[in-house]
């Protein structure tokens, strides 16, 4: 088997989406001349346009991430579905980069080299979750903060900031919150 595909980009619900499949190939299992590593294909089983054993091994990694800053695998894995839907190569209108889509001065902030490499971006998006939980007290107002901002959280009294965006960003993440709880086999927390 051999891994192969067409470069470009794609635009989903405003966010860009670089495709470089030589990129993707080499860095996810394909060894850089086309060739398949561990059963890794580009026709391998996608959820929802992502590879299922990508998704796999980036949600163990969340999780471990998750335990290690004492936050909710759940609630990570709600803002990632929220950011990007598990694609590493995502990239916003803003400049947002990654599955966490971390802002260049949020991944400066935490030493984040390449924010486009998912354990980096996930280990950095982590903290800052924790950091924002550690100083609104709330998952909500965690993501208030991520999403605009913290000073936008502590500009409008900690609580939830009235731009457009961020009003449709922390219900989207918290109901993705509330279904991971109620169904943990979709992030692999059986």
């Amino acid at each position: 088997m051999g891994c192969s595909g067409s470069g470009g980009t794609v635009k989903v619900n405003g966010r860009v989406f670089h495709l470089d499949p030589a990129a993707l190939c080499e860095k996810y299992g394909a060894g850089g001349k086309g060739s398949i590593s561990k059963g890794y294909a580009a026709s391998h089983v996608k959820l929802n346009g992502v590879d299922a054993n990508f998704r796999k091994k980036i949600s163990a990694y969340v999780n471990k991430m998750a335990r290690k800053h004492n936050m909710e695998p759940e609630f990570i894995h709600a803002v990632i579905s929220a950011e990007s839907a598990y694609k590493p190569n995502a990239t916003s209108h803003a400049g947002a980069m990654g599955l966490m889509q971390l802002m260049p001065f949020t991944a400066e902030r935490f030493g984040v080299k390449n924010a486009y490499d998912p354990y980096q971006n996930v280990e950095a998006g982590v903290k800052y979750l924790r950091i924002l939980y550690d100083e609104f007290g709330t998952l909500e107002l965690a993501a208030a903060g991520y999403n605009a901002g913290e000073g936008s959280v502590r500009k409008y009294n900690r609580s939830i900031p009235p731009f457009k965006e961020t009003q449709a960003y922390v219900p989207k993440v918290m109901a993705f919150y509330r279904k991971y709880k109620q169904n943990r086999t979709l992030i692999a927390l059986n």
